[in-house]
């Protein structure tokens, strides 16, 4: 059997943990933690050996610890017995996808659907850079077509910071404006106040 778990980490930190290609099992740290937003996936990670006692692979998704030899989240496997190295060849460090294509992707593949329209519509979105690698925008909504491991985008509409909202900035500024955090458009502190 190959094992590879794939370790993401932002707001949304999580583990996925993969076995001959299928899904095992993946949860996102907060779940685990009761932190909301955790982006230090240490808990998730040590779900692991609750399926696996070694790793073939660790994919590392992370933007704050970019190197393999001073990865946190490598040395937290090694030090499980996961990997036999935190520095090997069994780590890679994973290519961030654009911004859009995480929300796609993760929609689509929890969906339970073979093959789907996904749209994805975000406050703050991905940042766009032209040919010469400079920032030329922001990604607002956008929609895919997904089915199976292959994906089209069909559409992408792009603003910039300044000029253009999309709908998910005006509803996050909306939730904002009624006392709730950026990321946290319904917090349960505020329920009561909307009913």
């Amino acid at each position: 059997d190959i094992w590879l778990a794939a370790v993401n980490t932002g707001h949304n930190a999580s583990v996925c943990l993969l076995k001959n290609g299928e899904i095992v099992f993946h949860i996102e740290e907060e779940r685990l933690s009761r932190i909301k937003y955790d982006d230090m996936p240490l808990l998730a990670i040590s779900k692991i050996k609750d399926h696996t006692d070694r790793l073939d692979h660790l994919v590392l998704v992370d933007e704050k610890h970019t190197t393999k030899q001073d990865n946190v989240f490598a040395r937290l496997a090694y030090k499980h017995g996961l990997i036999e190295k935190y520095n090997s060849n069994r780590v890679i460090a994973g290519k961030p996808m654009p911004h859009h294509l995480y929300h796609a992707t993760g929609a689509f593949y929890n969906s339970g659907f073979n093959n789907a329209v996904v749209v994805v519509v975000d406050a703050g979105g991905g940042i766009i850079k032209d040919a010469s690698g400079n920032e030329c925008g922001i990604e607002i909504e956008s929609i895919f077509d997904m089915e199976g491991n292959s994906r089209k985008k069909l559409l992408s509409d792009i603003g910039t910071y300044q000029k253009e909202l999309g709908v998910g900035a005006i509803y996050s500024g909306l939730s904002m404006a009624l006392g709730h955090g950026p990321l946290d458009c319904r917090s349960e502190e505020h329920t009561s106040e909307l009913q």
